[in-house]
């Protein structure tokens, strides 16, 4: 819940380096003691071999499938929150967040975390929301994220609700000109579902907002009005509806 302090339990130990995937079979991770190289066969494109690049926007990490624990090197955005940030409220955009540190282009701020919903209760709890976004000015934070194929075609979508249950993450605002964080697919060897992370796009300040596009802008829109204060500003808040 909002205001809590609480952090759930990290996991001491890995007993076992055999993990079902999403269809049943079984995905073996590494047996590294540390992973500091790209020996480690969960670097690289897939978790596989360790030969393959990176996606752009998609990282691989050790997880539940490998032998290493938690001081692995190949762990970083579950390490959790180790910058420090502090959320703020603006009079027009409503809650903000903010670094209260200096952040270093490529390091992990923060998970998107929340409930994981179907396609099918992500529809419907959006067009709840915007229904009273325009009534009553709710803010949500239900984001969908897709995942492409290189020919172009969406393999996977994922909608992550941050509304009622979720993480600082929800609080980062929209920014037209692409903000100052980069989303990405951040998939641990062995785990059922990636996790959306951010990690700084450039070199951020101190007292700086944190931001991201919140995705593409198309003509007619019907989205509600954005004030990012950014040059190239479209005026309205990207959406499902857009």
């Amino acid at each position: 819940p909002w205001g809590s302090n609480r952090t759930p339990a990290r996991l001491a130990a890995f007993p076992s380096r055999e993990a079902v995937d999403v269809v049943g079979g079984v995905v073996l991770g590494c047996d590294c003691d540390r992973c500091e190289g790209r020996d480690c066969a969960c670097w690289g494109g897939g978790g596989g071999g360790g030969e393959g690049e990176e996606e752009e926007g998609v990282a691989s990490e050790c997880g539940p499938g490998c032998g290493c624990g938690p001081e692995c090197g190949n762990r970083t955005s579950q390490r959790g929150v180790e910058v420090r940030l502090k959320i703020m409220r603006d009079e027009k955009k409503g809650w903000c967040l903010f670094a209260d540190q200096a952040i270093e282009k490529g390091r992990f701020v923060c998970e998107y975390a929340g409930e994981f919903l179907t396609t099918k209760e992500a529809r419907v709890r959006q067009k709840e929301y915007d229904e009273l976004a325009l009534s009553q000015g709710f803010s949500s934070a239900l984001l969908v994220v897709r995942e492409h194929l290189p020919s172009g075609k969406a393999c996977l979508r994922i909608n992550i609700d941050a509304t009622k249950v979720g993480n600082v993450g929800r609080f980062i605002n929209h920014s037209c000109d692409g903000g100052n964080l980069s989303t990405v697919l951040v998939r641990s060897t062995g785990a059922l579902l990636p996790r959306l992370c951010f990690f700084a796009s450039k070199d951020i300040r101190e007292g700086e907002e944190l931001s991201f596009s919140y995705g593409e802008i198309r003509l007619r829109s019907n989205g509600l009005q954005c004030y990012c204060g950014a040059s190239n500003c479209f005026g309205i808040l990207p959406s499902e509806l857009t």
